[in-house]
């Protein structure tokens, strides 16, 4: 399927991870980081965050946004909230992992504040408070 880049304002991509230490890891390494692509121009780039920077290039008024979580990479939302230390080294991780992949944004897709969606979650009464 071919997108008109040219239309589009904004993509946000699904999804990276949180991990216990309150650090952001991409969530598919192997697609985010490793999956050789080959562009429209005929140029070669590793990974999904290298095609979007790519993007970028030829249409640098789009912005790219992080999601966060989704319902695989979750897990860890209401541990690191509810912890202030946990909480720095998350906003700080926030503003690396932009930097370091080119990203725009961030979106927080936490499934979900106080019930934990998967098994195997951590939840809190507190998380939406937190």
């Amino acid at each position: 399927m071919s997108l008109p880049v040219e239309r589009a304002t904004q993509i946000t991509y699904a999804f990276a991870n949180l991990s216990s230490e309150g650090q952001i890891t991409p969530g598919e390494p192997a697609f985010d980081l490793n999956k050789a692509t080959m562009l429209p121009d005929g140029r070669r780039v590793q990974g999904n965050y290298a095609v979007l920077r790519a993007l970028k290039q030829t249409h640098p008024e789009l912005k790219t946004v992080i999601s966060i979580g989704g319902w695989h990479h979750s897990k860890h939302f209401s541990d690191v909230v509810a912890n202030p230390q946990l909480r720095r080294v998350f906003a700080q991780s926030v503003l690396d992992f932009t930097a370091q992949y080119g990203f725009d944004g961030v979106e927080l897709a936490w499934h979900f504040p106080g019930w934990g969606g998967k098994i195997g979650n951590s939840q809190r009464v507190e998380d939406g408070q937190n």
